[in-house]
């Protein structure tokens, strides 16, 4: 049970870490189109 919070706790983070990372990667594209 335990184990299964911690996989779902990472995979969260993991998905928020990859958000973050599209969001700047995005906003850089932006201004080099810019």
């Amino acid at each position: 049970m335990l184990l299964d919070s911690l996989i779902t706790l990472a995979g969260l983070v993991v998905l928020l870490i990859g958000a973050d990372r599209f969001v700047v990667g995005a906003g850089a594209t932006a201004r080099n189109l810019g």
